[in-house]
C-alpha cells in the first residue's frame, strides 16, 4: 500500500512514518526541499508548494492513501499575520491535496483536525456537536470544509480532531518540562478547567486503526479521561519527582504573554472520546498519570 503524507517531518507525522514502515507501507512524505532527504526502500520525498497549490501529481497519483498532517502550529503569539499563516497552512494544504486526487482513483483521505472546533466549556463535547464562535473554531471549520470535498468526489474521508499531543519531543510538554524540573511547576489561571490530551503513541495509533478499519467522519483524538490544568500539572510534578508548591500562574501574565492564544490555555475544554471507543479502538494510555510515567 503506498501512503503519502503531507506534515510527514513534523512531531505526528515522524512517529506514524514510523509506524506505517514497521508494517511494511510505502510512504512518500511531501515537502518541498525533497532534494534535502535521503529516502529508502519504504521512504521516499516527493516535491509540494500548497502555498501556490502545486503537488508531485506522479506521487498523488500512485497513492492508495493520502494523510494530511500539515498546518503551521497554534502555539504561538496570534498576530495578523500568525493567524493568516495558521489559516492558510491548513486551508491551503488540503486544499492542494483534494484538487490532486480529482483523478478518478478512489482512495481514503485521513485529515488532521483539532478539537479546537468545539466551543469551550465543560459539556463533554462530542463530535456532533456545533462548532463554537473565535478564530481557532473558525480555522478548524474551514479546515474541515475543505477535507469534506474530498468526500463529494467519492473518497473516503476521516477527520482526526486532535487534542492536546503529550510526547517526549515535542508537543506540550516540550515548553512545560523544564520549568517543572526546576520545582517551579504550577497551574495556570484556577487550575479547573479542563484539557482533553491524547499520548502520541495512542495519536498514532488512531490514525492506523482508521486506516485499517475504513473508518469515514470525524473522530475526536483524545484520551478517555481528560483532567483538570491543576490535576495535570500535579500528575506532571510527580512524574519528575518534583514538589508541587508553586502559586498558580495568575491568567493576565499569560494573556501578556500569549495575548489572545491564551484562552486555549486558560479556558476549559471537556472533549468525549466515545465514539473513538465504541468503534473498537483501544487506548493503551486513558490515564493521565499513566502517560506521564511512559513519557518521563
Amino acid at each position: 500500500m503506498n501512503i503519502v503524507i503531507s506534515g510527514g517531518s513534523g512531531l505526528i507525522g515522524r512517529q506514524l512514518t514510523n509506524a506505517l514502515t514497521a508494517q511494511e507501507y510505502h510512504v512518500t512524505i511531501l515537502t518541498r526541499s525533497p532534494e534535502k532527504y535521503q529516502g529508502n526502500d519504504l521512504v521516499s520525498y516527493a516535491h509540494w508548494s500548497p502555498s501556490s497549490l502545486s503537488v508531485d501529481k506522479h506521487a498523488i497519483a500512485e497513492s492508495d492513501v493520502v494523510i494530511n498532517l500539515a498546518g503551521a502550529t497554534v502555539a504561538q503569539r496570534w498576530t495578523e499575520k500568525t493567524k493568516k499563516a495558521i489559516l492558510d497552512s491548513r486551508v491551503n494544504s488540503t486544499r492542494t491535496l483534494v484538487e490532486a486526487m480529482k483523478d478518478g482513483k478512489q482512495r481514503a483521505f485521513l485529515s488532521a483536525s483539532a478539537i479546537g472546533l468545539y466551543p469551550f466549556g465543560d459539556d463533554n463535547f462530542k463530535e456532533d456537536h456545533a462548532p463554537g464562535s473565535g478564530f481557532l473554531s473558525d480555522v478548524v471549520r474551514d479546515w474541515e470544509i475543505e477535507a469534506l470535498k474530498a468526500a463529494q468526489d467519492g473518497h473516503r474521508t476521516a477527520l482526526i480532531r486532535i487534542g492536546v499531543v503529550l510526547a517526549k519531543d515535542g508537543g506540550a510538554l516540550e515548553r512545560l518540562v523544564p520549568i517543572f524540573k526546576l520545582g517551579l511547576g504550577s497551574a495556570v489561571g484556577d487550575g479547573k478547567q479542563w484539557q482533553s490530551w491524547i499520548h502520541i503513541d495512542d495519536l498514532v495509533n488512531i490514525f492506523l486503526f482508521a486506516l485499517e478499519n475504513n473508518l469515514s467522519g470525524a473522530y475526536n483524538a483524545v484520551a478517555p479521561n481528560p483532567v483538570t490544568n491543576k490535576e495535570m500539572s500535579r500528575q506532571l510534578a510527580q512524574a519528575l519527582g518534583r514538589p508541587f508548591w508553586a502559586p498558580n500562574v495568575p491568567g493576565f501574565v499569560l494573556k501578556m504573554i500569549f495575548g489572545d492564544m491564551s484562552e486555549v490555555i486558560l479556558r476549559s475544554q471537556k472533549v468525549s472520546a466515545k465514539k473513538l471507543k465504541d468503534s473498537g479502538f483501544n487506548f493503551s494510555f486513558p490515564n493521565i498519570d499513566q502517560a506521564l510515567a511512559n513519557l518521563l
